[in-house]
């Protein structure tokens, strides 16, 4: 069985993909997703570009399809800190032109509610996927040890959970702007996340 994981910026990807990891399972990072990889040796990939479920389904026996969310509002406060104090300069050229654009909006914005303000679409732009029934399994960054044990159970196989990490925020949660006033720039995302806790409540096998 190969693992597909479409790897949501600022959802603690990088902390499941670790315990996919420290568990033994070899890993391939694909940048782009327009022609589907032979899986070689490897038994987990992942991205943050958006996978074409016919395809892999075709190239790899048996895959198994999951992704991470999380609140859309804290993916939005901790996506402006990320790309305005972390995020290398001389990477920004290379991202693709969306996210370029956003990208140096934050850093030319002087706070983020200024930054809020300047945002007519919904951001992250696409980030979230449009049909979220394709995946096997859908963990969220709140419950992210808990949900890693049930993927744990999907999957068969015993998962060492990663060490807590700074990459999980160190900004100053006060700053956290209200749902109210975020929300709105956020539709499609708000309305998958919204998808999921109901999946979950309703199905504790489909989602954490």
């Amino acid at each position: 069985m190969t693992l597909l994981f479409h790897h949501i910026p600022k959802t603690g990807g990088t902390f499941v993909i670790r315990s996919l990891e420290g568990s033994g399972l070899s890993h391939q990072r694909i940048f782009f997703w327009k022609s589907v990889p032979d899986p070689g040796d490897f038994e987990l990939l992942s991205s943050h570009h958006a996978l074409h479920p016919e395809k892999c389904r075709r190239n790899f026996e048996n895959p198994f399809w999951f992704t991470w969310l999380r609140n859309p509002v804290d993916v939005f406060y901790s996506a402006f800190h990320y790309y305005r104090e972390k995020f290398p300069e001389e990477l920004i050229a290379k991202t693709p032109p969306l996210l370029r654009t956003q990208i140096t909006k934050i850093k030319a914005a002087e706070s983020l509610a200024q930054y809020a303000e300047t945002v007519r679409s919904p951001y992250p732009c696409g980030w979230y996927p449009v049909n979220l029934d394709v995946f096997d399994f859908i963990g969220t960054a709140e419950t992210i040890e808990k949900s890693l044990e049930r993927l744990s159970e999907r999957i068969g196989i015993r998962l060492k959970v990663a060490t807590a990490e700074t990459n999980r925020g160190s900004y100053d949660r006060s700053e956290r702007p209200s749902e109210d006033r975020i929300r709105p720039l956020l539709r499609a995302e708000s309305l998958a996340w919204l998808a999921v806790l109901a999946a979950r409540d309703a199905d504790p096998k489909h989602a954490e």
